[in-house]
């Protein structure tokens, strides 16, 4: 049921994005949190990692020259940097049984990077708008 996740959050998000025109945090991130719907801790560390990624960024972007490639390849690297730090903190690949952990290295980077494009109210609520709609269309359908 995996892939059909990701399958069902490619299409939301793609309508979804033309509907509106607010992309819902990357191309994979709805999907990738509509896995771990059940598990809300994942969600929410997931995105403190990608808050802490994008205040990075808003303090680095007077600094530095920040657009396209380079602005996606910065979150990517910060959200990566954060989301392993993070991990090891709380103790995620160790021994310690169910530690919570963010979901992914790249989809904190993802959804910070459209959260500095789109500002991020915008981003938070599409994602959580797309994420629910991928939960139920993948219930229906299993």
């Amino acid at each position: 049921m995996i892939a059909e996740t990701f399958f069902i959050g490619l299409i939301l998000g793609f309508v979804y994005y033309e509907v509106v025109g607010i992309t819902p945090g990357g191309v994979i991130a709805p999907a990738y949190l509509a896995l771990y719907i059940h598990e809300p801790g994942q969600i929410l560390l997931t995105l403190v990692v990608a808050f802490l990624t994008w205040g990075s960024m808003r303090i680095l972007m007077p600094y530095l020259l920040l657009y396209g490639r380079r602005r996606l390849l910065l979150a990517m690297l910060l959200g990566f940097v954060y989301g392993i730090l993070i991990n090891r903190l709380l103790g995620y690949g160790s021994y310690i049984p169910h530690a919570i952990h963010s979901i992914g290295y790249l989809v904190p980077g993802l959804i910070a990077t459209e959260m500095v494009r789109q500002k991020v109210i915008p981003t938070i609520t599409s994602i959580v708008i797309v994420m629910s709609g991928v939960y139920m269309i993948g219930l229906i359908l299993s």
